[in-house]
């Protein structure tokens, strides 16, 4: 499936996008990984809706949707995982940063 990140207007629209389960966690080393399609129905844990809960809700959700669409689409190519430092978070976060949304 191919997602059209202008027609995103939940952060659930963005993690439907992507086939995932997380049935083992990788322990110390996957809270520096975004998990784009972790949602509810994967674990019962959504992470980009945590993160957005966390630092990015004075952004309507419609909104930061669209730009975690972007990063992740960035990321699931290549983008994100090939930088030589800082974690995947971090790289996310610069992501999101760079398309006018900075954590609170």
């Amino acid at each position: 499936m191919s997602l059209d990140c202008n027609k995103v207007e939940t952060i659930e629209d963005v993690t439907s996008g992507w086939s995932y389960l997380d049935a083992i966690g990788l322990g110390d080393r996957d809270n520096t990984l975004v998990a784009c399609g972790q949602d509810t129905d994967s674990n019962g844990y959504n992470e980009l809706k945590d993160k957005y809960n966390k630092y990015y809700s004075h952004y309507p959700e419609k909104d930061i949707a669209k730009a975690m669409c972007e990063c992740c689409k960035e990321k699931n190519s290549g983008g994100i995982a090939r930088y030589s430092s800082g974690t995947q978070w971090e790289q996310f976060y610069n992501c999101l940063e760079s398309k006018g949304f900075k954590k609170k």
